[in-house]
C-alpha cells in the first residue's frame, strides 16, 4: 500500500531533491585518486569495495551518485586459526574438510562485513530521508588464494609446483555464481573479483598497482612492495615493462614469529628512541635508556612491526648489534622497557623478513636491465599494507629493507589494494585497464632465478651504515 501523506520516515527517497553533483577524491597517506561516481543513480545506490588481506579484512561503502565514503570496515581475517600466512591455509585446505572450514569463515566474514557496512549506511539514509540502502555492486580483492577462497575456487593447484590457480578472476558475475543461492546478498547483486596475474600475484597487486598510478606513463620507474607476510612487489620501468613478483617475508613484520610480538593496536611498543637519563646533582648521568612510544599510551604489552624495525634500526645506530645482526654485549636479549624485550631470535626473524622485501626489489630491479642507482633520481617507491604505511623510511634504509637511494623517494600508499578496488567499483572502463594490466606483468619466479639466492644471503646482513 502506497501511502498519500508523507511521514518523513525516512525509509522512503522522498521528493528526489538530494543533489549528487560532486566527484569525491579517494586519499589514502600519499596516493589519491579520482572516484568517477554516476549523478543518475538514485542517492540509495550502494556499493561496497572489500579487500580480504591475509591478516585483515577492510571494506568501505559509497554511495553511487556522488562517491561519498559512507561506512568502513575493518577486522583480523577470521582466517587466522587456520594459520597465519597464506601458505599455511593452502596446505590447510587441500584437504576437503579443511578447505569448507576456511570457506565457511570467508563467507561468515564478506556476510559480517556487508551487513554492519549497510546497517551504518541504514541508519545514515534514514536521518538524511534517502530510503533504504541498494547494495548495487561489491568489489572483492585480496591476494589469489583469499579470492579463490571467497570465490569457491580450489586452490590446491597453489600447493606445489607449477603453483597455477585455476581461475584469475577479472570479471563480474552474479553473486548467485559465487556465493550461491543461499547468499545473504540477493542473487542478481553483481559481485566482481579483480584479475589476478598469476598464483602469487593476486588481485589486490594488481589494485593497488592502478591506485599507485601504474597506468600513468610517466617516463619514471615506480616501484610497489605491499609489505606483509607475503610481499608482492612490481616495478614499472621508463620504457613502459611491467615486472611482478613474490617473496615470503614470513610473519615477523605482522608482530608474529616474535617473542612478544602482536600486531599494531592498543599496548603495542610502536616506536623506540633512546634518551638520557635524568640529571643528578646538577650533571648529566651520561647514561642513555629507552624511551618507547606505546599505542594507546598505557604499559607495553609487546612488540609489533614497526617498533621491532625501529629498535632493530637503533641496535645497530648504537653499536648494540654487529652488522650480521649478533647481540655483542654477551646476552641474548635487550629490555626496551617494562615486560617487553627482543631477543637474538627476534632479531634473526627480522633479518630473515627484510632481506626478502631488498632481494625482491633487488631481483625486479635486474630483470629490467636497470642498476640500484638508476633508480636515485628518477623513481618512487610505494610502500603499501599496514606495516608498510607506518614504517619509517630511515629506520628501513639503515636495516638495510630498502635499497637506500629510494628513502628519499618512497610514498606511503596506504591499503593501496583496497583504494584500487575503489576505484574499480565506480569505473567499469578502468577494469578493462586492470585486465590488461595483469596480462602485461611479466612475472619473475624468485624460486628459479639464478642469483636470487645469493642476493637473499647478502641482504640479510646490515648494510655500513652512512
Amino acid at each position: 500500500m502506497l501511502c498519500k501523506i508523507c511521514s518523513h520516515c525516512g525509509l522512503c527517497p522522498g521528493d528526489g531533491t538530494f543533489r549528487a553533483d560532486k566527484n569525491l577524491i579517494i586519499s589514502t597517506e600519499g596516493i589519491s585518486a579520482p572516484l568517477n561516481a554516476d549523478p543518475s543513480l538514485p542517492p540509495f545506490y550502494t556499493g561496497i569495495a572489500m579487500d580480504i588481506g591475509t591478516t585483515t579484512v577492510a571494506a568501505r561503502a559509497y554511495r553511487l551518485c556522488n562517491a561519498e565514503l559512507l561506512a568502513e570496515y575493518k577486522e583480523a581475517n577470521f582466517q587466522q586459526k587456520f594459520g597465519s600466512d597464506v601458505i599455511a591455509r593452502i596446505s590447510f585446505a587441500t584437504e576437503a574438510d579443511g578447505y569448507k572450514k576456511i570457506r565457511e569463515e570467508t563467507l561468515l566474514q564478506i556476510e559480517k562485513a556487508v551487513k554492519k557496512l549497510l546497517g551504518e549506511v541504514s541508519f545514515l539514509f534514514t536521518s538524511q530521508r534517502c530510503g533504504r540502502p541498494h547494495l548495487e555492486r561489491l568489489v572483492i580483492t585480496g591476494n589469489t588464494a583469499m579470492q579463490s577462497f571467497a570465490a569457491g575456487l580450489s586452490v590446491k593447484g597453489l600447493s606445489a609446483f607449477p603453483f597455477k590457480a585455476d581461475y584469475l578472476f577479472g570479471e563480474e558475475k552474479p553473486a548467485s555464481d559465487f556465493f550461491g543461492n543461499s547468499s545473504f546478498l540477493r542473487a542478481d547483486c553483481p559481485v566482481y573479483f579483480t584479475p589476478a596475474q598469476s598464483a602469487f600475484i593476486g588481485g589486490d597487486t594488481i589494485s593497488a598497482m592502478m591506485a599507485c598510478g601504474f597506468l600513468d606513463g610517466t617516463g619514471a620507474s615506480k616501484i610497489l612492495a605491499d609489505v606483509g607476510t607475503n610481499c608482492e612487489m612490481a616495478l614499472l620501468d621508463p620504457k613502459g615493462n611491467l615486472f611482478c613478483t613474490s617473496s615470503a617475508a614470513g610473519p615477523a613484520f605482522e608482530g608474529y614469529g616474535i617473542r612478544q610480538g602482536m600486531n599494531a593496536c592498543e599496548g603495542a611498543v610502536a616506536k623506540v628512541s633512546l634518551v638520557q637519563e635524568e640529571k643528578t646533582g646538577g650533571k648529566a648521568r651520561g647514561k642513555l635508556k629507552f624511551l618507547c612510544s606505546v599505542i594507546g599510551g598505557g604499559n607495553a604489552k609487546g612488540i609489533c612491526g614497526t617498533g621491532l624495525l625501529s629498535a632493530i634500526a637503533l641496535f645497530y645506530k648504537k653499536g648494540i648489534i654487529n652488522q650480521n645482526g649478533t647481540l655483542i654485549r654477551g646476552t641474548d636479549s635487550v629490555s626496551l622497557c617494562k615486560g617487553v624485550s627482543l631477543c637474538q631470535k627476534d632479531i634473526r626473524n627480522f633479518q630473515l623478513a627484510k632481506a626478502a622485501v631488498l632481494s625482491g626489489i633487488e631481483a625486479l630491479v635486474q630483470k629490467a636491465g636497470l642498476s640500484v642507482l638508476d633508480l636515485q633520481n628518477n623513481s618512487t617507491l610505494y610502500l603499501a599494507g599496514g606495516f608498510g604505511t607506518k614504517l619509517n623510511a630511515h629506520d628501513a634504509s639503515v636495516t638495510g629493507m630498502i635499497p637506500p637511494v629510494l628513502e628519499n623517494n618512497l610514498v606511503h600508499a596506504g591499503n593501496a589494494a583496497l583504494s584500487g578496488a575503489c576505484m574499480l567499483l565506480f569505473d567499469a572502463g578502468l577494469r578493462q585497464k586492470a585486465l590488461a594490466l595483469a596480462r602485461k606483468a611479466m612475472n619473475i619466479n624468485l624460486a628459479e632465478d639464478q642469483g636470487f639466492q645469493s642476493r637473499y644471503i647478502s641482504a640479510l646482513n646490515f648494510p655500513d651504515l652512512p
